[in-house]
């Protein structure tokens, strides 16, 4: 989605265990680890923020094990559908309509 980041599981290594694949036209901005490093020395809350950030992937990452190990497929659809709802909303899009660019099987 719009704002979100990616790629933060390899900045220690620079080396990623994940692949992301875009569903539709796309924009990116590649950002080097070590440039981003530099500015949050100059700005401490950019700090802060890229901290919160790699709170909430933790705690994301966290839930999804959760949803993975314990429950039905339909809940496991029903959360997915709830976390993305919640995902439009706090970037001001619609959280009861949007569109998902993927087939069935995806």
């Amino acid at each position: 989605l719009p704002s979100e980041l990616v790629g933060l599981s390899g900045m220690d290594t620079e080396s990623y265990p994940v692949t992301a694949q875009a569903l539709e036209t796309t924009s990116v901005c590649e950002i080097p680890f070590e440039r981003l490093d530099e500015l949050s020395v100059l700005l401490p809350q950019l700090r802060r923020q890229l901290m919160r950030i790699m709170s909430r992937e933790i705690r994301d990452d966290q839930q999804m094990m959760l949803l993975l190990s314990k429950k039905t497929a339909d809940e496991r659809i029903a959360t997915f559908l709830i976390n993305l709802s919640a995902r439009f909303s706090a970037r001001g899009f619609s959280a009861n309509q949007f569109r998902l660019p993927m087939s069935r099987n995806e």
